[in-house]
């Protein structure tokens, strides 16, 4: 049948007829994690027989059908992956306006579910833009409907247009998924990376986890990877196909070694960034239920036991239950008492957790058990394994270790411009200054350990000074120059317990340049890098404790403080 033909075999029919199982069909695309390469939820992509999906849902609007057109498309993919086993949750698509209408419109949604035997919660529901124009009040009470039941809820296909941030703000979603149009110009469209960044601050803030769409070269994975999303789909990750595939076909390339994270928290990663799928029980489960989840799970490591808002309330760790079961009469005894009974208090952190704080949690006997990960509603999201935890900390530290001075111990330089461009683009005013070392005399009196020495004292000094003023941060530039970073109006302070330092450390002179950067200008690092260059030559002419400050493009001028 040709789609763009209407009449008696035309679209509108076949729209009318698109919600029946017969006129469905469903295909199943993997969306991985884009560091590993695990499969972590698969989405129901619906296919119309014959022709485009838009020439079909164009038809079943002129028809009033849109909305059993939408519910039917969702249930098919339900119903056929049910038949698949699926470790991992599905993800569905339904339009705004067909959430925002009354409940009844989804009782072939629930139906499907049951029949399928998924549970709720198995279920992520993306809301994707309306074709018609609901207001945000039902979109907001439809959504609320579908978590009450315990679906997942997430809004589907964000981009430039056609998604107010403010209502997504308001949905408290599980997962935003991206426009699969944003990938394609990601790198050569400024304001697609505005949305982008905005789009993943607005995940943080919310503990959604962030679905990029559309992934079809390797340059299309490196630009996501390095503004910090990390879960993705598209064809170059696995064409959409007629069954749900639990492994990629391939291992994702390797990221490229020089390739830098854009992130809205230059700290390092969160644990969040490590989260799997958590398999989840009510805390009113049996052990008969938790048995049979590991049985049919050999690598399922522990259960999250939640309340009915999904707010974890213990863990169970697959060898102690299996243990307290497998002992003499264990089974008998446990098999229809509460599974909580065996269970230990859940070790619960935030999605935004620095990793490092997982290892601080529990004794010796829990070591090893996963972590559950909430959202700011408190809901699980995620565990967090410790074997995962322990590898991203190691590296951490040893690749923080590898970029301090091995003489200062500061960070180097792209630590500071980092700090410093943050601050720019926030509007931020800064104070910038260069910290120049007199180490002469000591070359001529004690030779190279005599400059290492006197050059770790002027850092110690800074380093002991620093902490006074919140922000602050410091980095070692080039040879005897240290930089600094502080708010705009602090150098006259900071200069002045800066010299105190030095001389309680019996530190070399030192001559201090200070370049004011008010806010709202555009200048970036490369350029306060220059103007601190002209200053520092103009400085040195003072001599060796000349303390100066100036804004850019002025000559510099004693430091009042």
């Amino acid at each position: 049948m040709t789609i763009a033909q209407d009449g008696p075999e035309g679209p509108a029919v076949w729209a009318a007829s698109y919600s029946r199982s017969d006129g469905i069909r469903p295909l199943f695309a993997p969306i991985a994690d884009l560091a590993t390469g695990a499969v972590v939820a698969v989405e129901a992509v619906p296919r119309p027989r014959d022709g485009a999906m838009a020439g079909v849902v164009a038809a079943a609007a002129r028809t009033d059908r849109r909305a059993a057109l939408d519910v039917g498309a969702a249930a098919a993919g339900i119903r056929r992956a049910g038949g698949y086993g699926l470790g991992v949750p599905l993800h569905v698509t339904l339009l705004a306006d067909t959430v925002a209408a009354d409940e009844g419109a989804l009782d072939e949604l629930h139906a499907a579910v049951r029949d399928a035997g998924f549970a709720p919660r198995d279920v992520v529901v993306r809301i994707a833009a309306p074709i018609g124009d609901p207001g945000d009040a039902e979109v907001e009470a439809g959504a609320r409907g579908l978590r009450s039941r315990g679906y997942g809820i997430g809004v589907g296909e964000v981009g430039p247009a056609d998604h107010p941030l403010a209502l997504i703000a308001r949905l408290a979603p599980d997962v935003v998924a991206l426009d699969p149009d944003l990938a394609a110009a990601l790198d050569a469209d400024p304001g697609g990376q505005v949305v982008l960044d905005a789009v993943a601050r607005l995940c943080g803030r919310a503990g959604a986890e962030l679905v990029a769409g559309g992934i079809a070269t390797t340059a299309d994975l490196e630009a996501f990877r390095r503004h910090g999303v990390r879960r993705g789909c598209g064809p170059l990750l696995g064409a959409p196909g007629r069954r749900p595939v639990d492994r990629l076909a391939g291992p994702l390339p390797a990221p490229t070694p020089h390739v830098r994270r854009v992130r809205a928290d230059p700290a390092g990663p969160v644990l969040g960034d490590f989260a799997r799928p958590a398999v989840m029980l009510r805390d009113t489960a049996t052990g008969a239920e938790a048995r049979i989840l590991f049985q049919d799970s050999p690598d399922l490591g522990g259960i999250v036991l939640t309340t009915a808002s999904e707010r974890p309330v213990a863990m169970l760790e697959r060898n102690r239950f299996l243990l307290a079961v497998s002992a003499r009469f264990g089974y008998a005894l446990h098999a229809e008492r509460p599974v909580r009974d065996l269970a230990d208090p859940a070790r619960v952190l935030p999605l935004d957790a620095d990793p490092r704080e997982a290892l601080q949690l529990g004794g010796p006997r829990r070591a090893h058990d996963d972590i559950a990960l909430v959202d700011g509603y408190g809901r699980c999201r995620g565990i967090a394994r410790i074997g995962d935890v322990l590898r991203a900390v190691a590296a951490l530290e040893y690749d923080r270790a590898l970029a301090l001075h091995p003489v200062t111990g500061l960070p180097g330089v792209p630590a500071l411009t980092e700090a410093l461009e943050q601050r720019l683009l926030a509007g931020q005013g800064a104070g910038i200054g260069l910290v120049s070392a007199d180490l002469g005399a000591l070359t001529l009196h004690g030779g190279f350990d005599a400059v290492v020495d006197g050059l770790r004292r002027v850092a110690r000094a800074v380093s002991d000074v620093l902490p006074r003023f919140a922000g602050s941060s410091a980095a070692h530039g080039t040879g005897d120059d240290l930089v600094v970073v502080t708010d705009l109006g602090a150098p006259p302070a900071l200069d002045s317990a800066l010299r105190a330092a030095l001389t309680a450390h019996r530190a070399p002179r030192v001559a201090t340049t200070w370049l004011r950067q008010p806010p709202g200008l555009p200048t970036g690092a490369a350029d306060v890098a220059r103007e601190l260059g002209r200053l520092r030559e103009q400085a040195r002419r003072l001599g060796p404790d000349a303390a100066v400050s100036a804004a850019a493009g002025e000559p510099p001028r004693p430091l009042a403080g």
